[in-house]
């Protein structure tokens, strides 16, 4: 694509939309996933594209069949627009929305336990006190990108995995072994952690586990033999409590059958710290986003205050 200067088409500007377009392409490495997190078709998103590229007059992608890689240019324009194109959305809002009330969809993601815990009574809260946030909450035990998911926030459990985004730490509990009094009743109470390969456990699985095993208090592991082994924390916590094992878990995860008795403690030499961060893509995100997060760390901070 020979360079010829470049022409402003629209009232002599670039046409930010195309710009956001191609920023989103960029960002997620597909036309389809950019056309899906815009709920535009693909052929707009690629029509848009096109002419972007016209405008500046040089090829902003490579295109396959099933791949999107940036040129030398487009890594530039991405690079130095996103943070400029971020910086006009907020200042937008800012101006549309008044300096009295956040407005607008926040799309947030948690994890299932604490999903599970307190979401009902988290929205509900919200809406009272952020009546024009439009709350999108996504619960789930595996990893997640700000990004490719579409999100502005999200609470992560445990250690943060390594990646560009924003993190502030919300909560510091600890983890520690839980079984319901019927299953205690039934088949003893463990005093060792070597008692454990004696007992029904239910394990949580992570992505970069070898074995199973549960970190003890004093440093080192105990090796565990799984008689159910997920990635899904509630399905652990529902388990425990219906009696058929022993489970590690967090204790923010297990608050409500802990305060209620349909599980118990045990075998405290088994434990780690647990910590919840909130991650964010900016330093200066907007206001709908910083309210959220705001309230969300009020009402963690004040829901788990004893943890």
């Amino acid at each position: 694509m020979a360079r010829r200067g470049i022409v402003y088409p629209v009232n002599g500007m670039m046409p930010l939309d195309d710009l956001a377009v191609f920023l989103r392409v960029a960002d997620l490495g597909s036309f389809a996933a950019a056309s899906r997190a815009l709920s535009m078709p693909r052929s707009t998103v690629s029509r848009r594209i096109a002419a972007l590229e016209e405008t500046l007059g040089c090829r902003l992608l490579e295109r396959t069949t099933r791949h999107v890689r940036l040129t030398e240019e487009g890594r530039r324009l991405r690079d130095g627009a996103s943070p400029h194109l971020r910086d006009m959305a907020h200042l937008l809002e800012e101006v549309v929305c008044g300096e009295d009330r956040p407005v607008g969809r926040v799309r947030a993601a948690t994890p299932v336990g604490l999903g599970r815990g307190f979401g009902v009574s988290f929205l509900r809260k919200l809406h009272q006190e952020l009546p024009d946030i439009r709350a999108e909450l996504v619960v789930t035990d595996r990893r997640v990108d700000l990004v490719r998911d579409d999100l502005d926030i999200a609470l992560v459990e445990g250690r943060l995995p390594d990646s560009q985004w924003i993190a502030r730490r919300i909560l510091t509990t600890s983890a520690l072994c839980v079984a319901s009094p019927d299953y205690l009743e039934e088949h003893g109470t463990p005093t060792r952690p070597s008692q454990l390969s004696a007992h029904s456990i239910l394990h949580r699985m992570n992505d970069d586990e070898r074995e199973a095993r549960w970190p003890l208090k004093k440093g080192g592991w105990q090796p565990v033999q799984p008689l159910i082994s997920t990635t899904d924390v509630d399905m652990l916590c529902r388990a425990a409590m219906d009696g058929l094992g022993i489970a590690f878990l967090s204790r923010a995860v297990v608050y409500e059958p802990l305060s209620n008795g349909e599980l118990v403690p045990i075998l405290p030499s088994v434990t780690e710290t647990r910590p919840y961060h909130i991650l964010h893509q900016t330093r200066n995100p907007p206001r709908r986003v910083r309210a959220l997060m705001d309230f969300a760390l009020r009402y963690v901070v004040e829901r788990y205050a004893e943890l």
